[in-house]
């Protein structure tokens, strides 16, 4: 059913028309204490086709979390050296065309500056990274980036530079992250030179469903939009670009990303696309098939449950999954989410720290697939003996 309320609207036409295709979170609050107490949704634009992340949470609560919460991962730690270069220079080989030694570049949303470090090896010495984040700035600044502290979203520009124009923007896995898309592409936009070339690079929505990541891998609530090759024509029309091309691979081995490559041309009407729906729900049904032996397994058994690991990746997990299961408790050692409560079952259940639990006929159900085993160690190394399953094998 399509509805229209006062919560987000369309991050590319703007319009309000939309249907709920599912819950994401229940309860905001699982990113900081200064989101508001209110569910997200994943909707479906009726006019253009987008589905994105709707919510009353503001562009403001999202900054204040990128400012001073979320943790960047180096790639080189998390990958090694020679898949972060081999990363590297797929966007490399796809910039490379549009610059040269004096073009002027900026690594938009540059995390640690990695990218802009790259570049420089390469040759190309005037980069200028930018991040929300003064930590991830200072570590840029200490591997010797040209770096500044900046919101691509702010109103009225986000950059001390007066008239700065670049040749290359480069605006990587940092647009789906953004609120207010509108802002965040006006500002883009005013500083992109004339014959200037706008690199975006996403994760591909249209391959979710094939590759093998834990359940709702790709709903985490860090993403506000999701992307396929259909939306990025349809974000170049809003924003009257012109889309020179488009390309899907496999990032770093883990998962498909999408990037375009843009430059200034005029709007153009967008269209209704069906692309991305598709693409949702048929990672959404994935994401309940594999879920269905497990949850299905501890309902039949009725055995006292407590559930480790409710963060911003796993939350949404609570929505629904585990509402005929015996669940008492919530855990997670994250004094900053204990306290934030939750519905299962009927019941209101708070997040608690692992040093509530007392009773060791419980089992504890770890629910992050990425970090199962450092907290399985946790939980051994706590002196608890309690069975464990994960979400991985269901045992």
């Amino acid at each position: 059913m399509t509805i229209f309320d006062d919560s987000r609207c369309c991050p590319i036409c703007n319009s309000r028309a939309k249907t709920v295709l599912s819950e994401i979170c229940g309860n905001l609050k699982i990113m900081g204490s200064h989101f508001p107490d209110v569910p997200s949704n994943n909707a479906l634009c009726s006019d253009c086709g987008a589905v994105y992340v709707d919510t009353t949470a503001s562009q403001d609560d999202f900054d204040r979390y990128y400012q001073s919460m979320a943790k960047t991962i180096r790639y080189s730690d998390a990958f090694g050296e020679a898949v972060t270069n081999e990363y590297f220079d797929r966007i490399f080989s796809a910039v490379e065309p549009y610059i040269n030694s004096r073009s002027r570049i900026l690594d938009l949303g540059c995390g640690v500056g990695e990218f802009s470090e790259f570049m420089a090896g390469k040759g190309y010495k005037n980069i200028t990274a930018v991040d929300i984040s003064a930590t991830n700035i200072a570590a840029a600044r200490q591997a010797g980036v040209n770096a500044s502290v900046g919101n691509a979203a702010a109103t009225g520009g986000f950059l001390d530079m007066p008239g700065q124009k670049f040749d290359l923007i480069v605006f990587s896995h940092t647009v789906e992250h953004i609120m207010n898309m509108h802002q965040a592409m006006q500002n883009v936009k005013e500083i992109l030179s004339e014959n200037g070339v706008l690199f975006i690079e996403v994760p591909d929505a249209s391959e979710y469903a094939s590759v093998e990541m834990p359940p709702h891998f790709f709903f985490t609530y860090e993403h506000l939009i999701h992307f396929t090759t259909d939306t990025l024509q349809n974000l170049s029309n809003t924003f009257g670009l012109k889309l020179i091309q488009t390309k899907t691979y496999l990032k770093c081995d883990r998962y498909h990303v999408l990037y375009g490559m843009f430059c200034h041309g005029s709007r153009a009407p967008i269209y209704r696309e069906t692309r991305t729906e598709r693409a949702i729900r048929e990672y959404e049904a994935i994401c309940r098939e594999h879920l269905k032996p497990i949850i299905e397994k501890l309902e039949r058994d009725k055995e006292q449950l407590i559930l480790w690991g409710i963060g911003a990746s796993t939350a949404q997990l609570l929505n629904g999954n585990f509402d005929r299961c015996n669940v008492i408790k919530l855990i997670d050692s994250n004094p900053a989410r204990q306290g934030i409560a939750f519905r299962v079952g009927g019941k209101s259940l708070t997040i608690e720290a692992p040093d509530t639990i007392t009773d060791p006929g419980a089992t504890i159900v770890v629910l992050p697939v990425m970090y199962r085993d450092s907290i399985i160690r946790q939980i051994r190394s706590d002196g608890l003996t309690n069975r464990i399953v994960t979400l991985a094998s269901g045992n």
